[in-house]
């Protein structure tokens, strides 16, 4: 047990203190812990103490495949409550002897042991973030319990593949938010009184990409400025954008299902605001009650880390692999069911509707309009988002290409599609006038 006060090793708001000297392993290894002095600026002076102990073994914390490759330290307050959720995040870096592992297989990450489970403790490492340079690996988490650095199986993509997604996101985000604010600010500004349902809704799908891509654009230069209340809201925004761009997909199919399938006695009153109602106020519900099981949003949002290889970069979004696991992909995969299962019976109506125009027509036309209107559908249903799903196994990283191109360019193909319609509208409207 080591007395604060009487530690002057001080560096940048944090304290530093050294694990006990142990053979671990048959190696002098030392972890090196950094404790913030925030968590003890509101404690009293006879309660400032902290204890570091170190383990000459991992037998006891061997669980399935995970493999410690560090020495076990643990980080502990007296008042263990202070300890339960860090501002400042404790740091510490753990020597690595045996660095001839191969990257494509393994790779170094930071955990915790989760004692929450009783008999059923783990490894996670939710809360930690990993960064590894030529002296060893440098861990922050936001927490204090028993750590170590495991050998996992490596990501999926290495760090190259990583880049240029990113930047196929980011160039991909930036022009369809761009053309979601050009659909959105022409429909308010330039509105045509004579324009139909159809695009009122386009609009609102556009206005919720603009949402979710903007937040994304700004996501990552935010989160590096570490204040904590704008990366919860910049998450949390960012999360409401997807909810309601998936929302305004499922509303788009059951639009297209009344105007193509169902045409005759679909009439509803005040069509569009109850179904603005639908595509705002359900993803807000569901964020609402999903605040229910958590006493405070910082449970639910927060600063993400994710490392490949030796970089690591952080995001604010969802903290909780639960609550992303459990909403987002039920959630999409409702709608997704829903809006195939609209595609698959307007696909068949085109073709039916095309055979019955090509009649007593000679010769064989190709129909690449009913192609492009299929393609166009696709896009504004949001099917293309069910790449997620394909994004595993040997295909996976051209599904991870063809996920990012497409649907970081949604925004610019939901323009394009309300261009096409609009033109459409402004023909059919000039025949029925002449």
């Amino acid at each position: 047990m080591q007395e604060l006060l009487s530690r002057p090793n001080l560096t940048e708001g944090y304290i530093n203190i050294d694990a006990p000297l142990l053979s671990y392993e048959h190696l002098n290894c030392t972890p090196q812990t950094r404790i913030p002095t925030k968590i003890f600026q509101s404690t009293s002076e006879e309660k400032r103490k902290v204890a570091v102990v170190a383990y000459n073994t991992s037998k006891q914390f061997l669980f399935g495949t995970e493999s410690p490759w560090t020495m076990l330290i643990r980080v502990e307050l007296l008042e263990e409550e202070r300890a339960a959720k860090l501002e400042e995040p404790l740091r510490m870096r753990f020597p690595v002897f045996n660095t001839s592992i191969d990257p494509a297989i393994h790779a170094f990450e930071c955990q915790f042991y989760d004692e929450s489970g009783g008999e059923h403790s783990t490894w996670s490492k939710r809360g930690c973030s990993t960064t590894v340079d030529e002296g060893g690996v440098l861990c922050a988490c936001d927490h204090m319990t028993p750590f170590a650095v495991l050998l996992v199986p490596a990501e999926s993509i290495d760090w190259r593949t990583w880049q240029i997604l990113s930047v196929i996101s980011y160039v991909g985000s930036a022009l369809s938010a761009f053309f979601s604010a050009v659909s959105v600010l022409t429909y308010v500004f330039i509105r045509n009184p004579s324009q139909d349902y159809s695009a009122s809704i386009h609009v609102s799908l556009s206005g919720a990409l603009l949402l979710l891509n903007g937040s994304f654009l700004l996501n990552e230069s935010l989160a590096r400025t570490n204040v904590m209340p704008l990366c919860l809201f910049v998450g949390l925004l960012m999360h409401y954008g997807l909810l309601c761009s998936f929302t305004w997909m499922a509303i788009e199919a059951l639009h297209l299902y009344l105007l193509i399938v169902r045409v005759f006695n679909t009439y509803v009153r005040s069509y569009v605001a109850k179904l603005s109602v639908i595509g705002w106020g359900v993803p807000a519900l569901v964020i609402g009650i999903s605040f229910g099981f958590k006493s405070h949003p910082n449970e639910l949002y927060g600063l993400k880390s994710i490392t490949l290889g030796n970089s690591t970069s952080s995001l604010c979004w969802i903290t909780e692999e639960w609550y992303f696991y459990g909403l987002n992909i039920t959630y999409f995969a409702l709608i997704f069911l829903f809006n195939n299962g609209i595609l698959l019976t307007v696909t068949v109506r085109i073709c039916q509707m095309s055979r019955i125009g090509l009649k007593g027509k000679r010769g064989r036309t190709v129909p690449w309009k009913q192609v492009c209107t299929v393609l166009g559908l696709t896009c504004l249903l949001g099917t293309t988002w069910g790449l997620a799903f394909l994004s595993y196994g040997p295909l996976s990283i051209p599904m991870q290409y063809l996920f990012c191109i497409f649907n970081s360019l949604q925004g610019f193909f939901i323009f394009l599609w309300i261009c096409r319609t609009s033109r459409k509208a402004q023909r059919e409207a000039a025949s029925k006038s002449s």
